[in-house]
């Protein structure tokens, strides 16, 4: 073969390889992009809530937000409170709590516990909602405590379970949620990829329990019989009284609602703490959904989404327990 018939193949060669890399990297590019345009178009994503660090309570919600998930509709007000808040007069219900509270893509914002407590409640009634993804006891206690505006002529809803307690002040660094908006392109694409590479990470880094595969129960939380340890649990009641102290001080009026999970072997034991932590409290500011939920014979799968969070009929059945017991022991 001469030397110019060498050179024009390895000229071909190269012509194809190139080619194929610009070929292939435009195929890659429409994929990402379909791929992209499906999951902002679908599921909205690309444009998540945003939270802001605090070094006392942990975090929380930034302040006016307005965005579509799941064709759901999140809106944060200027309190950095889910709800439909308008200046006026008439009552105002202070809600508190986690992820279950909060609502997250599963419900909108009309269809929250907190909206339709205020709803059953009689016109003029307005609620503010601080449920918080992975908030702790401590993290809404000491919020209650930080925040410097003035409730005293405002009722506050406390919505809670024992696994709150146990979460002590949940960080915004040990969470997978962002502080700021998600940067250059493909931002559908990085959110799904950003959440389940941090999720990951967690749960191959950190987990609640101290207990390794060895061990028969976590030495650092329980103590020989497997119960929790006398200061890990007095530590839960200072959780509790701190709370209670800043509802009777800081609030016209409160209610302390305890939330139920679905599958959880450990509720009824659990419940039973919590009445004791509770027992010095006037009964009729407290409500055990678990309680309610038995006596009314409600069947779990219709309110759950999950183990913990309540479906759009859930979030109704709750608020018309709130509502009726609210009704019954408040002037």
């Amino acid at each position: 073969m001469s030397y110019k018939k060498q050179l024009m193949n390895i000229i071909s060669k190269i012509k194809n390889k190139i080619f194929f890399l610009i070929s292939s990297t435009i195929i890659i590019l429409l994929c990402l992009f379909l791929i992209d345009f499906f999951l902002k178009k679908k599921f909205n994503l690309g444009n998540p809530i945003l939270y802001y660090h605090h070094p006392n309570f942990g975090y929380a919600i930034r302040p006016d937000q307005k965005i579509i998930r799941f064709d759901k509709e999140i809106k944060i007000d200027q309190f950095g409170s889910r709800s439909n808040f308008i200046r006026g007069k008439g009552n105002k219900f202070v809600f508190y709590g986690d992820s279950v509270l909060y609502g997250g893509r599963l419900v909108n914002n009309d269809e929250l516990i907190s909206e339709l407590t205020c709803k059953y409640l009689g016109a003029n009634n307005r609620c503010l909602n601080f449920g918080t993804n992975a908030y702790g006891l401590e993290n809404i206690t000491k919020r209650v405590k930080q925040d410097q505006t003035n409730y005293k002529n405002d009722f506050a809803i406390f919505v809670f379970n024992y696994d709150n307690l146990k979460r002590g002040v949940a960080k915004l660094s040990g969470q997978p949620f962002f502080n700021k908006p998600i940067d250059g392109n493909f931002k559908a694409i990085n959110e799904v990829i950003l959440r389940y590479v941090d999720i990951k990470r967690l749960k191959y880094r950190y987990t609640q329990s101290n207990k390794l595969e060895f061990e028969k129960y976590d030495k650092y939380l329980l103590d020989s019989d497997k119960q929790i340890k006398i200061e890990v649990q007095n530590y839960y009641q200072e959780i509790i009284d701190d709370l209670l102290y800043l509802a009777k001080n800081k609030f016209n009026n409160y209610l302390i609602v305890i939330n139920y999970s679905k599958e959880n072997i450990d509720e009824n034991k659990n419940n039973i703490n919590l009445k004791k932590m509770m027992n010095n409290y006037d009964k009729n500011k407290i409500i055990f959904l678990s309680d309610y939920f038995n006596k009314e014979k409600i069947e779990f799968p219709k309110i759950f989404f999950d183990n913990v969070h309540l479906n759009k009929f859930g979030h109704n059945v709750m608020a018309k327990i709130i509502a009726k017991h609210i009704k019954n022991n408040y002037e």
